[in-house]
């Protein structure tokens, strides 16, 4: 039973990983954008077009927020106080089944707080 949960777990490590790594991935090609309109030279050259750059700025720099906001978010209210969850219950353990079912609450809580669970998707 152990080694079918390992292979089933790896599978949701993947999955929740490999959305904080898009997360944080968003975040570094999200802050250039920010850097293009923010280019005096810009503002400068295309006078007709300064309210279409500001309203770009804006929206780029709402995006770069709501992207930190999200990196926040899976760093600190999600892995961190899921880990510390997990942390707790593997600490008070008896045996090896304690810890694997801890670890299972461990994933499936990582899963449902990244809104990656079935009941989240639309």
């Amino acid at each position: 039973a152990s080694i079918a949960a390992i292979i089933q777990d790896e599978c949701l490590f993947y999955e929740v990983f490999s959305f904080v790594e898009k997360v944080y991935q968003a975040g570094l090609m999200a802050l250039p954008v920010l850097v293009v309109f923010n280019m005096p030279s810009l503002w400068i050259f295309f006078t007709e077009l300064s309210g279409v750059l500001h309203q770009c700025h804006v929206l780029a720099s709402e995006m770069v927020h709501f992207i930190h906001q999200m990196q926040y978010y899976i760093t600190f209210e999600v892995l961190e106080c899921s880990w510390d969850e997990l942390w707790n219950k593997v600490q008070q353990a008896q045996d090896l089944d304690h810890i694997i079912a801890a670890h299972e609450v461990f994933l499936d809580t990582i899963i449902a707080r990244c809104l990656l669970d079935s009941d989240s998707r639309v």
